[in-house]
């Protein structure tokens, strides 16, 4: 028995990891008229005793078509950063956990120390948002998104289910040609509400120097990496040791 009976009411979900624009589409799915929830995690929907796929068979069985599920895919650094800034530094705010940014983390260490802070937790896998919402949407239905047709003209895939119909994106070209990318999948025009960016922290400078100066240890670098590997070379035409490379070259210390 769900506990939200609205998620049998959706149009979309918008299930990605954290910091892949996940807000801005469902406010852009919204605003064009469309019923939509977001989440990165399964424990984030009110499933109530149902699993990802007996939500899906009930929105099936009610409406007699598959429900449409977006999910992307975001360079792994660049993805982790923007979530341990989030994280620490919007989130306390969001949740009334501190009074005003001077308490919060991202306020209080410097530049340094929060880059201290940054490795150890990407080295121990205890980041804010760490785990990708693809791999969890794929050990909940069993699937295999090697699998998924690449839609003409697109960076995005589509993997097609009897209850569900995945729609899989690199992050970045998605959001370069945003407006199209979106309209495409929905096969309609859309009004963009762009929400939660980055360039309207209150942060976003101390952000800046973070990442100008960032370098980590090759072995975090690999393991990062190496944990969505079959992610990265389901999106990128560069072969994996090649990208890899050019990440060690970028940020290893």
């Amino acid at each position: 028995m769900l506990n939200d009976p609205l998620l049998l009411d959706l149009d979309f979900l918008v299930f990605s990891s954290h910091k892949t624009g996940t807000q801005t589409i469902r406010n852009s799915l919204r605003a064009s008229g469309y019923s939509a929830a977001h989440c990165h995690q399964v424990k984030h929907l009110a499933l109530g005793d149902d699993d990802l796929r007996g939500y899906l068979d009930a929105y099936f069985a009610r409406h007699s078509k598959p429900l449409d599920v977006i999910t992307l895919f975001r360079e792994p650094i660049d993805r982790h950063v923007s979530s341990f800034f989030q994280g620490y530094g919007s989130r306390p705010l969001n949740e009334k956990e501190v009074a005003d940014k001077t308490e919060t983390l991202i306020y209080r260490l410097t530049v340094d120390e929060l880059r201290e802070q940054f490795i150890a937790e990407l080295e121990a896998k205890t980041l804010i948002g760490y785990s990708e919402s693809i791999h969890e949407i794929a050990a909940a239905l069993h699937l295999n998104f090697s699998d998924a047709m690449t839609i003409p003209d697109s960076h995005t895939r589509v993997m097609q289910l009897p209850t569900a119909r995945i729609f899989l994106s690199r992050f970045e070209p998605f959001f370069q040609k945003f407006e199209a990318s979106l309209s495409r999948i929905m096969g309609d025009e859309i009004t963009v509400k762009n929400s939660n960016q980055a360039e309207a922290k209150w942060y976003h400078e101390k952000y800046l120097d973070f990442r100008r100066g960032l370098r980590l240890p090759r072995d975090v670098i690999e393991e990062t990496y190496l944990s969505k590997r079959d992610l990265i070379e389901l999106f990128d035409e560069v072969p994996f040791e090649v990208m890899l490379g050019k990440v060690i070259a970028t940020y290893g210390s």
